[in-house]
């Protein structure tokens, strides 16, 4: 008797094992509202473009789900995806702290590279050591993670602000030493703003971090099945000339 039963908990352990998770027929995206052109742009009327989110577009085409954006404060978003408020969130680089919460997709759905700035006339010199900065007065965006090299540094003056802009604007004006952020938007900025000669980039870049896409843990199995399903078509699309054409589309303007 205890054989057969055992045989059945096994067969019913295979079977429950090969049944496939449904994925969704349409989920919601969170991202931040900040302004992260040439990555993400907000063109008003609740509609979107840019390297993130027409690649996420080109992927949820591929597995026939329906997408809906919706616009939050970087920081809510976060607080969202830990209740499973939402779906998906882009684009936030991969840490162990959001892993316990997120499942992140295998593949980022394109890379940035963070620099540091200072503006134009400063004796702020970089030589990769970010430490070597932490007496100065920094500014960076609130909730952002830009990887271990920053995120470890204890800083005398650290200025928290809440958009992109702002951080831009403030070093333009000299209110702070250096800002870090992510090159191609940080020169969107200035160019909108009219100050490019205000401010210069600090090499050697700080790091290049992937933008994924990640899903809400707290959504259950269904949503391990769909960052599995989003990274193989994401490997797949990244092999055609359709997301060469988006890249080139963005970083060439």
């Amino acid at each position: 008797m205890k054989k057969y039963y055992l045989v059945i908990i096994i067969f019913s352990v295979i079977a429950f094992s090969n049944l496939s998770v449904a994925l969704p027929n349409s989920i919601t995206i969170v991202k931040g509202g900040n302004e992260y052109a040439p990555y993400d742009i907000n063109l008003g009327n609740g509609k979107f473009t840019g390297i993130y989110v027409d690649v996420v577009y080109q992927v949820a085409e591929q597995l026939d789900i329906k997408v809906n954006f919706e616009v939050y404060p970087w920081a809510r978003c976060f607080i969202m995806m830990k209740k499973g408020m939402a779906d998906a969130f882009i684009a936030p680089y991969i840490n162990k702290e959001r892993s316990e919460y997120m499942y992140f997709s295998k593949e980022p759905l394109a890379y940035e590279e963070n620099v540091l700035m200072t503006y134009k006339g400063s004796q702020v010199q970089f030589s990769g050591d970010v430490s070597a900065l932490m007496n100065l007065e920094v500014a960076a965006l609130i909730g952002a993670s830009y990887g271990e090299k920053w995120d470890s540094v204890n800083f005398s003056n650290k200025h928290l602000l809440p958009s992109l802009e702002s951080l831009v604007m403030k070093l333009a004006k000299k209110r702070v030493e250096v800002i870090i952020g992510t090159r191609y938007v940080i020169q969107h900025i200035a160019n909108k703003n009219s100050i490019t000669n205000d401010i210069v980039a600090l090499d050697p870049p700080l790091s290049v971090n992937g933008g994924y896409i990640a899903f809400s843990k707290a959504k259950g199995l269904s949503h391990k099945a769909l960052s599995d399903a989003f990274s193989k078509a994401l490997v797949s699309l990244k092999k055609t000339a359709k997301y060469q054409a988006i890249l080139k589309k963005y970083l060439s303007e």
